[in-house]
Order: C-alpha cells, then structure tokens, then sequence
C-alpha cells in the first residue's frame, strides 16, 4: 500500500480458451480454433482512496488484447483499454450510495464484426442518471432444510436504482 487510505491492485488474467473437440455437427476445421469473444490477455489496475467521511473513490484501468468475433476466427475484434471512475458513501453498515462513470475516455470498444465488414461499437461512457443506493452484504435466509429451517446466504453489492 503506497498509504494506508490508498491501495492499489494489479491483475492479470491468460486466457487460452480453445475449441478441443467440435462435435459431429461443426466443422472439424474449428479444431484448435480459439473460442468467439475471448481475449487472451487481460489487464486491470484499481486505484481505492478511502477518503475521510467514509467516501471511497475509485479509479479503475482495463485493457484487454484483440479477440475474434467468429469461431473460424477470421473477425479480429481490436484491443481496448477502459478507464472507469467511482465514488461512493458508506451510509451504514449494510447500505452505500454510489456513483459511476465507466469508459471515461469514451474509448471506441467493438463489440462484433459481419463477414461483410460492418463494425458494432458499444455504446458511450455510462453515466447513471442518479445515484445507486446499494444494499452492502447482506445475509438473506432461503427455507432449505426441514431439521433448520434455514440456510443462511450472503449475497454481495445487490444494487438497487432507487
């Protein structure tokens, strides 16, 4: 940690997802092939600064390495890197107000590509319209068992838009 408020991650992630068996219906060309919308290499850096007042700010890198759109994988899909920027307030200990802005820079991320060359962008950077009040780790029991009556279930950053 570069300060104690501050804490920065790192992760990396190889994908090397590859068609091993294509069935009797595919065909046996695919064999090798790598999967439709995998990218091999991944990257994400996260920046959290814990500000006094309980507010939490974060700033958050992605990249990831060309992928194909196809499973001939003839539709290369062009790398992209992302930055993302989050604020939010711990209100108590089960609730949290938050607000995000993904694809700061508005970066031209494709998302599919046609045989005849046509090219999907997603969409522009996402701002909510209003904050999200998100319910923090809360325990929610689901009847299971007849001896207990209850199986106790922790379920993370269920969001709520309202």
């Amino acid at each position: 940690r570069p300060h104690t408020s501050l804490e920065l991650t790192a992760a990396y992630l190889f994908t090397d997802a590859r068609v091993t068996d294509p069935g009797p219906a595919a065909p046996a060309t695919l064999d090798g092939n790598r999967l439709a919308q995998v990218p091999r290499h991944t990257v994400t850096t996260t920046l959290d600064w814990r500000a006094p007042l309980d507010i939490r700010l974060t700033a958050r890198a992605r990249w990831f390495s060309a992928q194909f759109e196809d499973d001939e994988n003839t539709l290369r899909l062009a790398p992209a890197a992302t930055v993302d920027l989050g604020l939010s307030r711990r209100l108590n200990r089960h609730w949290e107000l938050f607000l995000a802005i993904e694809n700061l820079f508005d970066t031209e991320i494709q998302t599919a590509r046609t045989a005849t060359g046509v090219v999907s962008i997603a969409p522009p950077p996402l701002v909510p319209r209003r904050p999200t009040l998100r319910l923090v780790n809360p325990k929610i029991t689901f009847p299971t068992n007849p001896a207990t009556h209850s199986t106790p279930m922790t379920k993370t950053n269920l969001s709520l838009n309202k």
